[in-house]
């Protein structure tokens, strides 16, 4: 087995209904991709201080091996449905949080 944790911060002017849309697309992927065995989407609920721009979801799946995960990252439905949401910049930032299931 292996386990894919992804970090996840949406655009700083995503509305409410891309939030919803995006949460939405996650919960559909193992409908949509046979390989993945287990997944947990996470929304951060930690306190922000001015100025901070911290992390909004995890995304946690699980694969049966790394072939099932690599045949995940080329799924064209993961990524016309998934990709246009993130903001890719600062990946290195890290931030601890308190997390809501969102399962």
């Amino acid at each position: 087995m292996l386990r894919r944790v992804l970090v996840l911060r949406l655009r700083a002017d995503a509305a409410a209904d891309d939030v919803r849309q995006l949460e939405e697309a996650l919960r559909s992927l193992p409908a949509k991709i046979p390989d993945i065995r287990e997944w947990h989407l996470s929304r951060n609920l930690s306190s922000m201080r001015p100025g901070q721009r911290p992390y909004s979801h995890v995304w946690e799946v699980t694969f049966s091996d790394l072939d099932a995960l690599r045949r995940y990252q080329t799924d064209p439905y993961h990524a016309e449905r998934v990709h246009p949401f993130f903001d890719k910049s600062n990946r290195s930032e890290e931030h601890t949080s308190e997390l809501q299931s969102l399962r």
